[in-house]
């Protein structure tokens, strides 16, 4: 269908948490991008923050969906099931786009009681990943059967998205592959992005992350894999940009094994994609990733990379090639790959460009928003 024939379609994307982190980002570079191409676009979010703060900017219209939070809360959750039905009935949206596991349950239930012609859920990960207690992984199983069955198509994030869902015949057929997809970063100036960072010394080697301090993200292994380098390359530095549960946490390790002066927990900040040009080595040491914005970003930024073997990273990071995947949970590997990288400098800028890229040729975000208007269509 020629994208001529897809104007003036009405979406209302829903998201449950209004924070900033990949699943937010993807909801706002495809609701800009929609808009460019002619949409009239809205978001209903639950908890508001940075993301609803953005699209506001953007002038994009924007529903606060008050009961809708991330817990499980059946009262809350009847409440914004009744919301949001009262929203799409108002709105009557063509297309009901869902992301995340609470705006994917509650409003795909609802999108089918107001009969909206095309429910589309993104796939951005698996909460059955982490670590829960079994029960909690299976009734998680049984919620995303549930979500993909109501919806009329399922965007996965990456192959490993697909695969661990693969068991279920209504993924066969109704899903898609859609990689997420990064621009180039304008990127500030080494100096100006350390000195905006940190109080304390500017000068060394840094170490990266940009992540949620979540559980999943497991900052502490990379905290442990500090502590191993720190004896024979005492001018590191690990600088971590992002807030979350986990801060309080992460501090008190840091204090325990006398690592306060070289850890800097940055916090949330604003643009943190154009302060990559701080760091010399980028990592990301989740325990699982659909497929993660960081690395992109990274690889925008060009800069080598060490991750973990785990969900959609390995379609973006080719062992020895355009980066160096290791085990999760697995601080000891962490260091001996960040060894290898800060021992030969011309090897890490290889990876750096060859990261740099692939990233370029194969995850654009034009191409992203593209294929995700064309599943709106058909």
């Amino acid at each position: 269908m020629d994208v001529s024939e897809l104007t003036n379609k009405k979406i209302l994307y829903v998201i449950t948490k209004a924070n900033w982190g990949g699943a937010q980002r993807y909801v706002f570079d495809l609701a800009i991008y929609a808009r460019s191409k002619g949409y009239d676009v809205s978001v209903a979010y639950g908890t508001p923050g940075a993301l609803s703060e953005r699209l506001e900017a953007e002038s994009i219209r924007t529903h606060h969906i008050l009961s809708m939070g991330r817990d499980i809360k059946l009262g809350s959750d009847i409440q914004a099931y009744k919301e949001l039905l009262t929203l799409f009935k108002a709105e009557q949206p063509e297309v009901v786009h869902v992301n995340s596991s609470k705006a994917g349950i509650v409003g795909a239930l609802a999108a089918r009681s107001a009969k909206i012609p095309h429910i589309i859920f993104t796939a951005h990960g698996w909460a059955f990943n982490e670590a829960r207690p079994l029960l909690q992984k299976i009734i998680f199983k049984g919620i995303y059967a549930l979500i993909i069955y109501l919806c009329t198509r399922t965007i996965c994030v990456s192959r490993a998205v697909f695969r661990d869902m693969s068991w279920l015949p209504a993924i066969q057929e109704k899903s898609t592959i859609i990689h997420n997809g990064a621009d180039r970063i304008a990127l500030q100036s080494r100096i100006e992005a350390r000195s905006a960072l940190t109080n304390a010394d500017k000068g060394g080697r840094w170490i990266g992350i940009t992540a949620e301090l979540h559980p999943t993200k497991r900052i502490e292994d990379a905290i442990d894999a500090l502590a191993i380098l720190l004896p024979s390359n005492p001018d590191l530095r690990l600088v971590v940009l992002g807030e979350g549960q986990n801060r309080a946490a992460l501090e008190f390790k840091c204090k325990e094994r006398g690592l306060t002066e070289h850890v800097t927990l940055a916090g949330f900040v604003p643009d943190a994609p154009s302060y990559l040009s701080a760091f010399d080595i980028f990592v990301l040491c989740s325990r699982t990733e659909g497929l993660a914005y960081a690395l992109l970003e990274a690889g925008a930024a060009v800069l080598p990379v060490v991750a973990t073997r785990v969900g959609g990273i390995p379609e973006i990071i080719e062992d020895g090639k355009t980066g160096l995947l290791i085990p999760a949970l697995q601080p000891k590997e962490l260091a001996a790959a960040l060894k290898k990288l800060l021992d030969d400098p011309e090897y890490a800028t290889q990876l750096g460009h060859t990261l740099s890229e692939r990233v370029a040729a194969d995850f654009s975000k034009e191409r992203m928003c593209s294929k995700t208007l064309a599943v709106y269509s058909s």
